[in-house]
């Protein structure tokens, strides 16, 4: 494993060029390297149809008209979306409704991850999924390969929660469509195949 700086002004080819030495990479920013420009440096590394994959405590609009934009250059097929607390209206909101999604949330969310996985490689991201320049010190780790072992190592906690969230979603959606709606009581028939009516309903006519 190394590790380096990145700048955003360079990060679309010296951080291709780091996971092309090196599968396994840790690297550093200052902050100024946004979700967009992440996604413009690994993203190409997966292949041209790729399914996304955002963990991360909060969702931004930043981080969904990029995902968007993505969409409609053809290159993004499936996205997956797990937050700390329920931001599926928004998701739902900025992306075109024929994107296949899945959008959850549990509370247990706490650090971002960021798996793409296209046709000829799976990538990886651990660190900051920043919407916006953020001035501060900040951390990554990346892997970029199809070792499935390193790929698991890097992401299966994070996938079990995703699953998790998932069925709890199920779960609710499943039980509201099972519960009968109230509907307004169908009036008796008499014996001679008419409805009753009420003396009230008399009075009225």
């Amino acid at each position: 494993m190394t590790s380096s700086i990145q700048e955003p002004c360079c990060i679309e080819n010296t951080l291709p060029r780091l996971l092309r030495e090196h599968a396994l990479a840790t690297w550093q920013t200052n902050g100024d390297v946004t979700f967009d420009k992440l996604m413009k440096a690994v993203g190409c590394l997966a292949g041209d149809a790729i399914t996304v994959i955002v963990i991360t405590p909060s969702i931004d609009i930043a981080h969904l008209r990029y995902l968007r934009w993505l969409h409609q250059r053809g290159w993004l097929k499936e996205l997956k979306v797990l937050t700390a607390t329920d931001q599926a209206e928004l998701v739902k909101n900025e992306l075109p409704a024929e994107l296949p999604m899945t959008i959850s949330n549990h509370t247990s969310v706490v650090e971002p991850l960021l798996i793409i996985t296209g046709e000829k490689k799976t990538v990886v991201v651990q660190g900051a999924l920043l919407p916006i320049v953020t001035p501060g010190h900040y951390q990554y780790v990346t892997y970029c390969g199809n070792d499935q072992e390193q790929i698991d190592m890097l992401t299966a906690s994070a996938l079990s929660l995703l699953r998790t969230a998932s069925r709890k979603k199920d779960k609710k959606g499943k039980k509201a469509e099972e519960t009968p709606s109230a509907e307004a009581p169908v009036p008796e028939a008499s014996a001679s195949g008419e409805a009753t009516v009420s003396e009230g309903e008399k009075t009225a006519e």
